[in-house]
């Protein structure tokens, strides 16, 4: 199941992951998406919990799973 979270973030405007394939799609304000690959759902759930998401992804995501940008526009609320 997919699940859309809108996330306060400068950078970040939200968050989309497949828990079936373990798939963490990344919305930036920017227009960018990305896909990260072989995320497990406990580092989605700190994601969403953490104090400042975009740090948290600098951390703990960014550089940490393979992916991929993606052309994909965010859907409206």
């Amino acid at each position: 199941m997919s699940t859309l979270k809108y996330v306060d973030s400068s950078n970040i405007a939200a968050i989309d992951y497949e828990d079936s394939i373990d798939r963490l799609r990344i919305y930036f304000h920017s227009g960018y998406a990305y896909e990260y690959f072989g995320v497990p759902a406990h580092i989605v759930q700190q994601f969403l919990k953490a104090p400042s998401v975009g740090r948290y992804f600098i951390k703990y995501i960014r550089d940490a799973y393979s992916y991929q940008k993606v052309n994909l526009q965010l859907p409206t609320k």
